[in-house]
């Protein structure tokens, strides 16, 4: 019999008396003054005392008092699905009461390929969310550098393709782009918190920060289309900078958030079989 034999028997019974012990590892400990010592050391300890019924019952009726009945999460593909409603339709809803067809450049390819990259960053943002809402799904790519490449390709296609003209009330109508459309970046943030308390969120901060970019991005896809100052700038200042405080919005949050702020989920009343 070897050390390790031993150790794994000492892991299964209680010592005892040497007497009953096997006669293969009783040898063993004749040769072995590590495992020797090992087994009195173990022989010495005092039983545990028995835990009184009362105690016991009293215990598993506290146990059993905190279960809370739960639902299966919902499937990422759904979930999904559920941001880019979200997304899609705020920007469909506003773009449709507020677009302006006589603004400069509407039909142009500049304008069209912002509003292109804008939607397609929303579509990968509603994905990645999804993945974030599920343990153990896997990440392609780290929540910081999926933020920051969304808004560095957002930035760099508007450098590109507007003008880059300031005249004398930028500022003035920056500020006015960037307050509307940080208010129509809210109902998107209050939905998509909402979809959010239906799966189980272990990284806060994460998801607090592709929230708010999600969000931010319907204010962008709306003013694209309301706006009639298409140059670079204005649109930078005024438009792009509401995904960017959306994002440092939504990480503060989630700093500020208990790490199971969404584990309770409220996804409805489970059968019995899917009680914790």
């Amino acid at each position: 019999m070897t050390c390790r034999e031993v150790n794994e028997y000492l892991d299964r019974s209680s010592p005892s008396d040497q007497a009953s012990l096997p006669q293969m590892l009783g040898k063993h400990l004749e040769n072995c003054e590590c495992c020797r010592g090992l087994w009195e050391l173990l022989a010495r300890r005092p039983c545990p005392r028995q835990v009184p019924q009362q105690v016991r019952s009293r215990i598993e009726h506290e146990l059993l008092g905190s279960l809370e009945p739960v639902a299966p999460l919902p499937k990422t593909g759904r979930l999904a699905l559920g941001f880019v409603l979200i997304f899609g339709g705020l920007s469909a809803l506003f773009v449709g009461l507020l677009a302006a067809p006589e603004a400069p450049g509407v039909n142009s390819f500049p304008f069209f390929a912002v509003a292109v990259v804008a939607s397609a960053v929303g579509l990968l943002l509603s994905l990645a969310l999804s993945r974030e809402m599920a343990p153990g799904e896997k990440r392609y790519v780290s929540p910081t550098a999926a933020h920051s490449s969304a808004l560095l390709g957002l930035f760099a296609a508007v450098a590109l393709v507007f003008p880059w003209r300031i005249d004398e009330r930028f500022l003035a109508e920056s500020w006015h782009c960037f307050r509307a459309g940080f208010l129509m970046s809210l109902p998107a943030a209050g939905l998509a918190l909402l979809l959010l308390r239906r799966g189980a969120v272990l990284s806060p901060e994460a998801v607090g920060a592709g929230t708010g970019l999600l969000a931010g991005l319907v204010g962008v896809l709306s003013l694209h289309f309301s706006c009639t100052i298409l140059t670079a700038p204005h649109i930078v200042l005024g438009h792009v900078m509401i995904p960017v405080a959306g994002v440092l919005i939504g990480y503060a949050a989630g700093r500020l958030m208990p790490v199971r702020w969404s584990a309770g989920s409220a996804a409805g009343p489970a059968t019995p079989s899917e009680t914790r």
